[in-house]
């Protein structure tokens, strides 16, 4: 077969021809074209090897990225090399990428994958991950890829069938919160859900008093859910200790948060929790052009607990010094210093019985 194959690009025959009359191979001419010069190929066949060979390409194709493999009229059929870059043609693309989703990864590769990583000490991530090819070559060019999430061959639960394959995922930021107040007297937080590949709509349940929830049902688009927030109130009713864990299904994928909440004897209205800062808390504070950091005196009375500073900064534009500040510093004044680190705007939030938030932005 090998001799059959000789130097021929890859392709697909329409049945196995009478000159290659050897095992599964099947070579002889084929409707390719380039330039309208009809090409010959080899049909490998389809007995659970076009995959293989698809896979070893793309693993060709990245690791030897820099290397003219369109050294020949027939490799480039399969390559093109432009700039130092070595890419598959189109043609390549189309082929390759039917034969890898066609022929899944079997335990025959995934056992020749194991044992060249122990002579080697490296795999071939497309056996490992096979849909991380269509990150490169396939539907899903563009998007962003986190293996924490992407469906691996060694997976018990792994068909193979479908690309991309990844499994449906949901995550939740953060995963816990914990609340401060006294009787009566209601607080909030915020949390995010976002997932991938969902299945169905999202719900939540398990807020049970003194939790609540805003919303517990969340409809994706196309199968994914951006990033959306959850509002939960802490409205305890007494003094002590109340816990409590959200779940957040599809009906396959599932994520928790836990929920924490402390309820101390309360008092009038100038003894509640308050907080003192040189700007407004819930307003916005604006840098200036030329201005790179802020710094602000804060200092709260009557704390029950620490305050937990969160910055939603998604551009990377600004910077806080401290986390948390607790009972003490609060109640003796601490210098809160913020910091532009770049462009855009950011949301801090005070978090604890406080739970205040303050808009950051430049000029």
């Amino acid at each position: 077969m090998n001799s059959a194959r000789s130097n021929l690009p890859y392709g697909n025959l329409p049945e196995k021809p009478k000159n290659c009359d050897v095992g599964y191979g099947k070579g002889g001419s084929a409707g390719y074209t380039s330039d309208g010069v009809a090409t010959t190929v080899f049909d490998p066949g389809d007995a659970g090897y076009k995959g293989d060979i698809a896979r070893s390409y793309f693993y060709m194709a990245t690791r030897y990225r820099d290397k003219n493999m369109a050294i020949s009229t027939e490799a480039q059929v399969m390559f093109a090399y432009s700039n130092n870059v070595c890419d598959f043609t189109l043609y390549s693309i189309d082929l390759l990428m039917s034969w890898h989703r066609n022929d899944p990864v079997s335990l025959k590769e995934r056992i020749r994958n194991d044992a060249i990583y122990q002579h080697q000490g490296n795999r071939n991530p497309f056996i490992d991950y096979p849909c991380l090819a269509e990150y490169i070559w396939g539907d899903s060019i563009g998007k962003n890829v986190d293996f924490s999430k992407l469906a691996s061959a060694y997976d018990a639960t792994f068909s193979g069938q479908g690309c991309p394959c990844q499994q449906p995922y949901i995550t939740v930021s953060p995963d816990s919160l914990s609340f401060e107040s006294t009787p009566n007297v209601s607080v909030t937080q915020t949390f995010t859900i976002s997932g991938e590949n969902l299945v169905g709509n999202v719900t939540l349940s398990g807020a049970v008093a003194p939790f609540t929830v805003d919303n517990i049902t969340f409809i994706p688009t196309d199968g994914s859910l951006s990033s959306t927030t959850v509002t939960v109130t802490y409205t305890p009713t007494a003094v002590g200790e109340h816990t409590t864990t959200l779940s957040i299904t599809d009906g396959v994928a599932t994520a928790t948060i836990a929920l924490n909440g402390t309820c101390v004897a309360g008092g009038t209205p100038d003894t509640l929790p308050k907080i003192v800062i040189g700007v407004p808390v819930g307003e916005t504070l604006v840098l200036p052009s030329g201005v790179n950091s802020k710094i602000l005196h804060l200092q709260v009375e009557n704390l029950i607990g620490d305050i937990t500073l969160t910055l939603s900064d998604v551009t990377g534009g600004f910077a806080i010094n401290k986390s948390t500040v607790t009972k003490t510093e609060g109640t003796n004044g601490v210098q809160l210093i913020i910091t532009r680190t770049g462009v855009g705007g950011a949301t801090l939030t005070f978090g604890g019985a406080i739970n205040k938030t303050l808009i950051l932005t430049g000029e």
